[in-house]
């Protein structure tokens, strides 16, 4: 799989975008706030008929700012929650702290000073939203602390002279990390992509290791009946509590040791030893048609796989992808009748990467959705403060889910609650490992003792495909 671009963006870099910044954006009025995707936001500036919009990039390995170079579509009314926070804001000042990744916007609103804080750290990016008396508002991963603080020094030597892969405009900056961006949103829809794979593989390779176990023992039924034959021949000289009984095998013309279950009587050893021999015989030919079946399965994935592993671009991946989200029951052959699809307590989805997702129906459905069906590595989500559905993305061992993954299963978890009304809420996400029960509470309530929050909008565009592949799931299933 192609390595990733790695390119430097530290407090170096960002003394030069911060002069461009200064010259363009100083003075101008907030015309717009919002947000495309987790951890990602549009600052639109207005000053007369001047526009400028200034992105922000949260998420690995594209943290990032920039100005764009053309403003991008929003829907009507679509807006994040740091607006309605900086009502009639007019930027006054953009900053850097601490000789550090840290970039601060400073406004004037009706409520007082307000300030954006962009924290650009590799491992542990944030912004906040603070007041005049610096007490947070607003915060990507809220902290315990209820004011803002720097964090300590960095130890991190800031080069005097910028190497030679450092960018001057913001334009450059948002060319190189577009590409950046489209090659990290590959891989990862290849590692997903991958990983389901190998698990269908892995799955059939264990099937054929089964059936081909259980054939060999089928093939062995002659054995067997000349033992049934033998214990019929001997069946007057078993005694009570025996274990076993040494027969003469007239075939082989020597002693033969029989196995006896103790606790049987003689008729129900004979009556057994005949319907095993009967049952492994009529086997033969079922077992042959289900190995060649396992077979066919698992040349099927490892054919995909080798597929995978040669595709280099999006649209051919994406392409893969969709073709195997709208025949899930090929990816899933356990039978299922209609009476078992009604009595699941939980609805079933596929993100856009293959990925199942599974929301609850109500409060006791969310309750065994959550403590019996889940694993302990499942990722969890709920909408913040409203009464709705428990969503789970189902997920296989130290695996992160993908970000088409997370913005379907945040999507739903605001769908299906409450907050819908409004088209907009706070979505609480944390691994089933970290919840437990409320005591003496209400059924289907958890409490966290770890878990991040994102604010997230209805797309009607998302919900319509994420509809469409969900239809197309209960249909093949």
């Amino acid at each position: 799989m192609k390595k990733l671009k790695k390119l430097l963006f530290n407090y170096r870099q960002m003394e030069i975008l911060l002069e461009e910044l200064q010259s363009r954006i100083c003075g101008y009025q907030l015309l717009h706030c919002t947000s495309k995707g987790l951890n990602r936001l549009f600052f639109v500036f207005q000053k007369e008929s001047q526009i400028e919009t200034l992105f922000f990039s949260f998420t690995s390995p594209c943290i990032h700012f920039h100005l764009k170079t053309s403003r991008p579509a929003f829907e009507k009314n679509d807006c994040h929650q740091l607006e309605t926070l900086l009502p009639q804001a007019t930027l006054i000042e953009v900053k850097l702290l601490q000789q550090d990744r840290i970039l601060e916007l400073a406004f004037d609103t009706s409520a007082g000073r307000r300030s954006f804080i962009g924290e650009f750290f590799s491992k542990h990016p944030n912004y906040y939203l603070i007041d005049s008396e610096r007490k947070i508002l607003l915060a990507l991963h809220p902290v315990e602390k209820s004011h803002y603080t720097l964090p300590p020094l960095s130890s991190q030597k800031h080069p005097e002279v910028a190497p030679l892969h450092y960018f001057e405009k913001h334009a450059e900056i948002e060319e190189t990390f577009t590409e950046i961006e489209g090659e990290w949103i590959f891989h990862q829809a290849k590692q997903s992509l991958t990983t389901a794979i190998n698990k269908q593989i892995k799955k059939f390779e264990k099937r054929k290791e089964t059936l081909e176990k259980s054939l060999k023992e089928a093939s062995q039924w002659e054995k067997f009946q000349h033992e049934a034959e033998l214990l019929k021949a001997n069946v007057d000289k078993i005694k009570k509590r025996m274990r076993s009984i040494d027969v003469w095998d007239w075939l082989d013309n020597r002693t033969y040791t029989l196995s006896i279950d103790p606790l049987k009587t003689p008729q129900e050893l004979l009556k057994e030893s005949f319907k095993r021999v009967k049952k492994l015989q009529a086997s033969q030919a079922p077992l042959q048609k289900q190995l060649k079946i396992a077979l066919s399965d698992l040349e099927h994935w490892l054919d995909l796989r080798m597929k995978t592993n040669d595709i280099i671009a999006i649209d051919e991946l994406r392409a893969l992808q969709t073709k195997l989200s709208s025949s899930p029951g090929h990816i899933d052959k356990t039978p299922k009748s209609a009476k078992d699809s009604q009595v699941l307590p939980y609805k079933r989805f596929i993100s856009a990467s293959g990925v199942k997702i599974w929301v609850g129906k109500n409060g006791k459905s969310n309750d065994q959705l959550t403590f019996h069906l889940a694993n302990g590595r499942d990722w969890w989500l709920h909408a913040s403060g409203y009464s709705g559905s428990h969503v789970i993305i189902r997920s296989g061992k130290d695996e992160q889910p993908d970000f088409e993954t997370l913005q379907d299963a945040m999507l739903l978890a605001l769908y299906f609650s409450k907050a819908r009304e409004q088209g907009e809420c706070e979505i609480c996400y944390t691994q089933r490992k970290y919840l437990s029960r409320v005591k003496n509470g209400k059924v289907g309530t958890v409490q966290m003792s770890k878990h991040k929050t994102a604010w997230v909008k209805f797309d009607p565009h998302r919900f319509e495909e994420i509809q469409k592949r969900h239809k197309s799931f209960e249909i093949n299933v």
